[in-house]
């Protein structure tokens, strides 16, 4: 059994080594590996849409996403929004990875200074440029899976965690309609997150932190000298 049968959201630490059994197919990566779930994808178990087991774990995620979700409608600054997401992201679903991937951008200027200002969010965060983005995610607001070689993706990871994850999902995120990074999962489980997995509750979550994001932080805010935080938000 690996030890991911009881992982921990990550907290941005340095990983000083992965158990040779991380990767086992039987810990939690295997019995979770439904936790983006798409009820009309055809083939193996996931064709059974009228499975009580498979319509019983839909229902257990769209709640803990609906959750979520309204968790974030009620925060009223952009670090506690980030903060909830990535805390509550990692405990909902038991995934050892949580970070934000932010444009280095002048648009994300004032979003920046206000993730840095949290050692939460400032450990899980990595900057990148938009051309280097977009050559992995390149189909705007939908989400990304990727499992197996992640090479290409390196550049999406916190350095000290990259050589660790196996799978991923990568959420695309939005200021005011124009995409500034992404919130993304990893697993040390190639099992965990597979290409044709559904995305249908993961595109909801993103959009909904997009809105609520847009609405915290003003079109004419976007490069200012001051947060909303201080000023109310």
């Amino acid at each position: 059994m690996g030890i991911f049968r009881e992982a921990k959201p990550y907290n941005g630490a340095a990983v000083e080594s992965l158990p040779e059994t991380a990767g086992d197919s039987e810990g939690l990566c295997r019995s979770v590996d439904h936790t983006i779930l798409r009820t009309d994808h055809t083939g193996g178990r996931e064709a059974s849409m009228n499975d009580p087991d498979i319509l019983k774990m839909n229902d257990e995620l769209a709640r803990k996403f609906g959750k979520i979700e309204a968790e974030l409608v009620v925060c009223r600054g952009i670090g506690e929004l980030f903060e909830r997401l990535l805390s509550g992201s990692g405990e909902a679903f038991g995934i050892p990875f949580v970070w934000l991937s932010i444009l280095r951008d002048p648009k994300t200027e004032t979003l920046l200074r206000i993730l840095n200002d949290s050692e939460l969010l400032r450990n899980r965060l990595n900057v990148i440029e938009p051309s280097s983005f977009l050559e992995v995610c390149p189909d705007g607001p939908s989400s990304v899976i990727a499992s197996g070689d992640l090479r290409p993706f390196f550049r999406l990871m916190p350095p000290n965690v990259k050589y660790f994850i196996r799978s991923l999902a990568v959420a695309p995120l939005a200021l005011h309609g124009r995409l500034i990074g992404s919130l993304n999962h990893g697993d040390a489980s190639p099992e965990r997150y597979r290409p044709g997995m559904g995305t249908t509750l993961l595109d909801h979550l993103a959009a909904t932190v997009s809105g609520r994001l847009s609405d915290l932080l003003p079109p004419g805010e976007n490069g200012a000298a001051g947060t909303p935080e201080k000023r109310g938000a």
